[in-house]
């Protein structure tokens, strides 16, 4: 399983990459794509980081632990 998220402000993937990324997958259901809509960053998910964003980060933590649990 994957889980791949992506911020709608990140400047190192832009949305329209993203996009690109969701349809690459969209026939593989071991593969989610998130894309966290807003002024969510680069780094959103690294407390060291300019772009870090405590609520999205949850989010994110929380979707890969349902799809870890669903591995087990």
């Amino acid at each position: 399983m994957a889980s791949l998220h992506f911020g709608e402000a990140d400047v190192a993937i832009p949305v329209a990459d993203v996009a690109v990324i969701r349809e690459a997958f969209a026939s593989h259901d071991n593969v989610e794509v998130f894309l966290h809509e807003g002024d969510v960053k680069h780094g959103f998910a690294d407390p060291g980081s300019d772009g870090f964003h405590p609520e999205v980060y949850k989010k994110a933590l929380a979707e890969i632990k349902r799809l870890l649990d669903g591995v087990r």
